[in-house]
């Protein structure tokens, strides 16, 4: 399951990684969030929201979370270029690699989808850890690997 988070519950999220409490949305170890990933929400993700309350989606974490166990695997975020409006690149962050690789199908589903629908999205840049793991998932869905790591994905404009 993917579940994009709001500003408030962006708030939370990081309330409860601080104060290691429950996060209501998905069972969390507030362990899995490092300093430098505590960070980021802090001072990169929370105020781009703010910020844009509007296309917040595109500035906000969207989080992976296992059906079955209702448990925080990781999340996705975007980093879109001011230059080029056609153009997304998708980060992601697993806790530790997924055993399932259906969640990354669809999250990579999901996200690809909504990209190309509300902002008309057509150049796609992949990375994130584990990507070795998961390159027959990412190929399967259109992705090509690229000599550095990354995965690039080009759609047709309709």
């Amino acid at each position: 399951m993917i579940k994009p988070l709001s500003q408030y519950e962006l708030e939370i999220l990081i309330q409860a990684i601080q104060e290691k409490e429950e996060f209501d949305i998905a069972q969390l170890d507030p362990n899995d969030f490092t300093w430098e990933i505590t960070k980021a929400l802090e001072d990169t993700y929370l105020p781009a929201v703010k910020f844009h309350p509007n296309d917040y989606l595109l500035y906000t974490i969207w989080l992976l979370i296992d059906r079955i166990d209702q448990k925080m695997k990781g999340f996705i975020s975007f980093n879109v270029s001011p230059g080029n409006k056609k153009k997304v690149e998708l980060s992601y962050t697993f806790f530790k690699a997924p055993e399932d690789p259906a969640l990354i199908s669809e999250s990579l589903n999901t996200t690809l989808n909504w990209c190309k629908e509300k902002y008309n999205f057509e150049k796609f840049l992949l990375h994130g850890e584990y990507g070795a793991d998961y390159k027959d998932v990412f190929l399967k869905h259109g992705y090509e690997a690229t000599n550095n790591g990354l995965y690039n994905k080009t759609l047709s404009p309709e």
